[in-house]
């Protein structure tokens, strides 16, 4: 009898580990896809004056966070939500402002994602808003920089 219970609870444990890395492996897969260019495994996003920060725009507060929801597929919980990727890696996103209404801070952010998973090179993300994005955070107004919202399509 003491077999068979300690097997189950081996059995359980072992499955929920599965699932787990199932969960990380396709949550990994699914950030990759969204953040990275395929071609040349690079951040998909326009390159700031500081190295390691990239930039994105968005219209509106409520595209930022429907965009970092898909990214880690789930709600934005709080100022802060960190994500374990298990061996994949991590991320975590801050949410710069609490609300759909609110403006974004004063450096013009909405969300920032802090990116580091396997295979690629970890970088931050800033989603601004293009109308209050000033020099202070790398945005100068020149160069390529795509909007969120064409990705949540």
């Amino acid at each position: 009898m003491i077999t068979a219970i300690l097997a189950v609870t081996l059995f359980s444990c072992s499955n929920n580990e599965d699932v787990e890395n199932t969960s990380a492996k396709a949550l990994y897969e699914n950030v990759v896809t969204i953040m990275y260019n395929a071609d040349n495994k690079l951040p998909a996003f326009a390159q700031t004056e500081t190295d390691g920060v990239y930039i994105a725009v968005a219209e509106k507060v409520n595209v930022a966070v429907k965009f970092a929801e898909k990214v880690i597929n789930k709600k934005l919980d709080g100022l802060t939500t960190d994500v374990n990727l298990n061996e994949y890696g991590t991320l975590k996103v801050i949410n710069k402002i609490y609300d759909s209404e609110k403006e974004p801070d004063s450096e013009g952010v909405y969300i920032q994602l802090i990116v580091n998973v396997k295979d690629y090179i970890p970088y931050t993300l800033l989603i601004i808003d293009k109308e209050r994005a000033n020099n202070d955070n790398g945005y100068t107004g020149t160069g390529i920089v795509i909007d969120v919202a064409e990705l949540l399509d």
